[in-house]
């Protein structure tokens, strides 16, 4: 997943991560190098032999954070956001 154009004004994909990150996914947020300092990337990294029903899961809660997100009635914050993933 990819953010740099503007998808909303309330949320970003930090945001998302740590929604996901709620249900026990690990789906970091990166941002880009300087020169793309405006675009936020997301990695979804499989092991082999993923099953479809737990990639299902994995899928069926992308849209139930992303409409929780959506449905705010106001912005979430940003300030102090940064990658919260670190190997």
């Amino acid at each position: 997943m990819v953010s740099g154009a503007k998808f909303c004004n309330d949320w970003n994909l930090y945001h998302l991560s740590d929604r996901l990150r709620m249900k026990g996914w690990l789906v970091p947020a990166y941002p880009m190098p300087d020169d793309m300092s405006d675009l936020t990337v997301q990695r979804i990294v499989v092991r082999n032999g993923l099953s479809r029903d737990l990639a299902d899961d994995l899928l069926e809660d992308i849209r139930t954070e992303t409409a929780w997100l959506d449905a705010l009635s106001s912005p979430m914050p940003t300030e102090g956001q940064r990658p919260g993933f670190h190997h």
